[in-house]
């Protein structure tokens, strides 16, 4: 729905990614994010048709806020 390559280049199989979508107050998809699950950085997060919205630097910087490597081993 979001004309995004996420889906056309098929990066919901890969093992080693995590897709995630930001949305709004009403539920509605602002952005999806791929996060790399290797070294848990932001791959990429692009909204409709691959472009960024008004909502990208506070979506970036609210994943990274919330994001912590932890080590299970």
């Amino acid at each position: 729905s979001m004309h995004q390559c996420l889906a056309s280049n098929q990066y919901y199989k890969r093992f080693d990614s995590l897709i995630m979508s930001a949305r709004n107050s009403e539920g509605k998809v602002i952005e999806n994010l791929e996060i790399s699950l290797k070294n848990f950085s932001i791959v990429q997060c692009r909204g409709n048709c691959n472009k960024t919205t008004p909502y990208h630097n506070e979506i970036i910087s609210l994943v990274k806020s919330n994001m912590e490597l932890k080590n299970f081993d």
